[in-house]
């Protein structure tokens, strides 16, 4: 009997067909699609564009016979500073700080012409009422504390002008320890409150002109100089216009401190004058007794 041999079977590999993958490919292919999308999501991303900057440059012919253009200087510092990073705006920063954080100064002429606006007005409000602006002594003093001498002069004219306007025809006693307990009206209250403010501040006036009196030393300034002037000139007029009132041996010391130095200047000599007039025209007395 014949033995026969069984025929041998080729494996035959499956075709590249997508339908014979093996199921588990299906979660490959969702890791594609999803990565396919953010690809497609950066392609459609709109993109800066470099502004083409025209270079102003010739051109230049290389060893090698080509022709090449020569980039911008602003294109390659820009670049430059692209990499580095500029330090520039930081700088500009601080440069705007350091000139806020400067003090503004205001100009000489403008302080002056606020000071005669503000001058006037304290003076008018003292003239027309000066039993409820008793405050506005002080204002006029501090105003004179600047170290302008035009301000200071402007201060010491119209501190003049105020009290030769409000000093009353009589001489102001100071209030004892009995006068302040005594039971008085609301109107002698008011009055005597603005005598005491009155004579307080016109004695530290008196006080400022004798310092500037006093000022000119050995070699003075022309501001200096000008500042004695207008200083006895105030006490001059202080003391022909209101002897009676107090603190008229003060005013009559300042003009005889001049008057000791000598220096027959134009100071010199109004205070000689005043100094006649006063004594010629004392009726009772009392200036001649405090000279």
């Amino acid at each position: 009997m014949a033995i026969t041999r069984a025929s041998k079977r080729r494996r035959i590999s499956p075709p590249d067909s997508p339908h014979l993958v093996e199921p588990a490919s299906h979660v490959g292919k969702s890791t594609k699609a999803s990565e396919w999308n953010l690809e497609q999501q950066y392609e459609q991303r709109p993109r800066e564009q470099k502004k083409d900057v025209e270079s102003t440059r010739l051109p230049i012919k290389t060893a090698e016979g080509r022709i090449e253009r020569l980039a911008s200087p602003e294109s390659e510092e820009e670049s430059v500073d692209s990499i580095f990073g500029s330090d520039d705006e930081g700088v500009s920063d601080t440069q705007e700080t350091e000139i806020e954080d400067r003090p503004v100064e205001t100009p000489i002429r403008q302080q002056i012409t606020e000071a005669k606006e503000e001058l006037a007005r304290i003076g008018t409000l003292l003239s027309e009422n000066p039993e409820e602006h008793v405050g506005c002594f002080r204002k006029i003093a501090e105003i004179g504390t600047s170290p302008n001498a035009t301000i200071k002069k402007l201060s010491l004219a119209t501190q003049l002008a105020v009290y030769k306007d409000i000093i009353p025809g009589y001489r102001i006693r100071p209030l004892g320890e009995i006068d302040s307990l005594e039971k008085v009206s609301k109107d002698v209250r008011k009055l005597r409150s603005f005598e005491q403010a009155l004579v307080t501040n016109y004695q530290n006036y008196i006080k400022e002109l004798s310092k500037c009196a006093k000022a000119s030393g050995d070699g003075p300034s022309e501001d200096t100089a000008n500042m004695t002037t207008v200083a006895i000139s105030c006490a001059c007029n202080l003391l022909l216009t209101v002897p009676h009132f107090n603190f008229r041996s003060e005013l009559i010391k300042i003009l005889v401190d001049k008057l000791s130095k000598r220096n027959r200047d134009g100071d010199f000599i109004k205070c000689l004058e005043t100094l006649e007039k006063l004594f010629r025209e004392d009726d009772d007395g009392n200036p001649s007794l405090d000279g």
